[in-house]
């Protein structure tokens, strides 16, 4: 028995290495057995997210094979690769349906390693539908029952799983207590990269507590860790995390100092992470002053983003630049980022953007008003004038008295062309509000998306190299999401 599945999971490999126009023509010629039934599901999952119709109609296929054989692991498997297919078109009901499928057989064969594997899968596919309550219920119902059969990576797993939905529900004080469980059992099993990665999530849980000295406590641990383990990818991710705690707690010269680390391994970034770097790292200098600075960086990556497709990351970078320009006064330069932020963008947190538009008011209110101090100014020291040259002459008097009601038109001329610019300004913003209103759940949404594909690609891969690389991935998204999150959240962005 032992040698005929070896076999089975030498052909699915074999298969899944041949393309899937080669495989569907191998599949000709295969009889009715088994080995048709991993071909059937290999190439449902292959296909999953190329042809949604197509990988569905191989699923079908391996589930129908499955029960004219009573084959059940294939049986299994077929249906959960149907739920995942089904989860890559956002029907989750129907996903559900036959993740409970193959639930209910695996009840049946007594395999309780498999039934925990489907608890998470069940698990994070109400996670994806929205629904944290039974999310929450089956990756409890995981955690216990890999404890029961002693499955100590599956068990860390489960943890990890929990504490995701307790940050996801603003839990923050329940998710720092999860991967600290987590990361006792990671240490009783010497998992380096998953006691790495529950560092990691456990600094951005203490993070949102404001609990700065575990925070960066726990950033620091993982980052050591990363480091013994010539993980530069996780390296930078902690970095990264590192550099916007600094930031959350307005310690910029330390955000500054980790960034610029993270800036050293710029040849192995990838450059939506060089640009989000440079974006906080520019946000770091603005606040310590150094708006020239800040600007040249922005520049630096100015020409690669501003025609890309990567709007939240051009959106980040053009705020930073209009923040700059306000900084040093430049208040014409500004506003055509601002202008370019909106047109890359049709949702926005409405604290941000309350804080943005106040900003400019307030910079340009300040400036009407000195303005109009200076105006002022020169009139009392006129009259001073006037008193004084009026003792001397009715012509000079005359004089000044032209030259007094030119200061007055030109006031009022002035206050005129400035009142009418402010209501220009006033109306655009006005205009412009409502597209502000759903950036942050969009940005989010798109975050989720990116985690949840990864998410779906790991939960089939054997190799458990890859599925740390995979859980590697996700964990550089997540870390993106949760520092746009803080970042959206504050008002002194």
């Amino acid at each position: 028995m032992k040698v005929l599945f070896a076999a089975q999971l030498y052909l699915c490999f074999s298969l899944s290495c041949l393309g899937n126009d080669s495989l569907i023509v191998a599949l000709r010629s295969m009889p009715d057995d088994t080995n048709k039934v991993w071909a059937y599901r290999t190439l449902a999952f292959d296909l999953m997210d190329i042809d949604t119709d197509t990988a569905q109609f191989f699923a079908t296929k391996g589930i129908e094979l499955s029960r004219k054989l009573d084959f059940y692991p294939g049986l299994i498997k077929s249906h959960l690769v149907s739920g995942y297919v089904f989860e890559t078109e956002n029907n989750f009901n129907a996903a559900l349906k036959q993740h409970f499928q193959a639930l209910e057989i695996s009840n049946q064969t007594g395999d309780k390693a498999m039934i925990c594997s489907i608890y998470n899968i069940i698990g994070f596919a109400y996670y994806y539908q929205g629904d944290l309550a039974n999310a929450l219920t089956y990756f409890d119902k995981a955690e216990i029952l890999c404890a029961e059969v002693g499955d100590q990576a599956a068990y860390g797993q489960a943890l990890n799983n929990i504490g995701v939905i307790f940050k996801a529900d603003g839990k923050y004080a329940e998710a720092a207590e999860t991967y600290r469980k987590s990361i006792r059992v990671k240490e009783l099993q010497q998992d380096s990269s998953g006691l790495a990665n529950s560092w990691f999530n456990l600094a951005i849980s203490e993070s949102y507590l404001g609990n700065e000295a575990e925070s960066i406590h726990a950033f620091e641990t993982a980052r050591s860790i990363y480091v013994q383990q010539g993980d530069s990818a996780n390296v930078i991710s902690v970095l990264v995390g590192y550099g916007q705690t600094f930031c959350h707690f307005d310690r910029y010269p330390e955000a500054i100092e980790v960034l610029s680390e993270a800036l050293t391994y710029e040849k192995h970034i990838t450059k939506p992470t060089l640009y989000l770097i440079v974006s906080y790292y520019a946000q770091a200098l603005r606040f310590t002053g150094e708006y020239e600075e800040a600007l040249r960086q922005l520049n630096r990556i100015y020409p690669d983003v501003k025609d890309s497709d990567r709007y939240e990351l051009l959106r980040m970078v053009e705020l930073e630049l209009a923040s700059c320009y306000v900084n040093l006064k430049r208040f014409e330069e500004a506003i055509p980022h601002y202008d370019r932020m909106l047109a890359f963008t049709d949702t926005i947190n409405n604290a941000e953007k309350r804080d943005v538009l106040q900003e400019l008011q307030t910079q340009y209110q300040t400036k009407e008003k000195e303005a109009t101090i200076a105006l002022q100014q020169k009139d009392i020291e006129f009259q001073k004038r006037q008193k004084l040259f009026l003792s001397i002459a009715v012509i000079l008097a005359a004089a000044l008295l032209v030259f007094a009601l030119f200061f007055a038109l030109n006031k009022v001329k002035t206050n005129r062309v400035l009142d009418a610019q402010k209501k220009v300004i006033e109306g655009a913003l006005q205009d412009k509000e409502l597209l502000l209103r759903e950036i942050h759940h969009r940005v989010k949404n798109n975050l989720q998306v990116v985690s949840s594909l990864l998410s779906l690609h790991s939960r089939n891969i054997d190799d458990a190299e890859a599925q740390d690389a995979m859980l590697e991935s996700r964990n550089r998204v997540q870390a993106m999401a949760l520092i746009h999150e803080s970042l959206y959240s504050h008002d002194d962005l």
